[in-house]
């Protein structure tokens, strides 16, 4: 089951996001191809061998990890395995990309959508196509592959991607 949010987050909470990840001081980070048949530029919130500050085991850099508080306090993860901001150059190509899943851990999946443009998310197994809407969030179960569709407009494409362990409705609340 595919779960659609539009306005996810509070108006502020998510400007800080987006006005973040937009910004020309954000480093972003190349990574010649994960598997989408498309390079790929991404900044990885967290590395798992090194950073000052630490959740569990898990080690954050700082200073970004403290603007996704309060998308992790609404989203209120039992257990986060990865967490990912994925920026897209525009392309003239119309080929979708290779159909993935983000990990082989069986898990939740979300997708947090920064910016508006022309591209969208789709699903192999059913007909669901989710447009790049900013501030909207979407929820799936990890093993549903999916791909991106090309874009032309704006200049790129940025999401947040979250994989991570989600709590069964109505049990305790934790604060992250």
């Amino acid at each position: 089951m595919i779960k659609i949010e539009d306005n996810y987050l509070d108006q502020h909470a998510f400007d800080e996001i987006h006005n973040l990840l937009m910004s020309k001081e954000f480093p972003w980070y190349y990574n010649n191809n994960y598997g989408g048949n498309y390079p790929l530029t991404e900044y990885w919130f967290w590395h798992d061998t090194h950073g000052r500050k630490t959740l569990g085991n898990t080690n954050l850099l700082d200073p970004y990890f403290g603007v996704l508080q309060p998308l992790l306090s609404k989203l209120n993860p039992l257990a986060l395995i990865r967490i990912r901001a994925n920026c897209n150059w525009r392309t003239r190509d119309e080929e979708q990309r290779l159909w993935h899943r983000d990990t082989t851990v069986d898990c939740t999946t979300s997708i947090l959508y920064i910016n508006a443009n022309d591209g969208c998310t789709v699903f192999k197994d059913c007909d669901t196509i989710v447009e790049s809407v900013p501030n909207r969030f979407i929820t799936f179960p990890s093993h549903m592959q999916h791909a991106a569709k090309p874009f032309t407009s704006p200049e790129r494409r940025v999401l947040i991607n979250f994989n991570y362990h989600a709590r069964k409705e109505g049990s305790l609340k934790n604060v992250i």
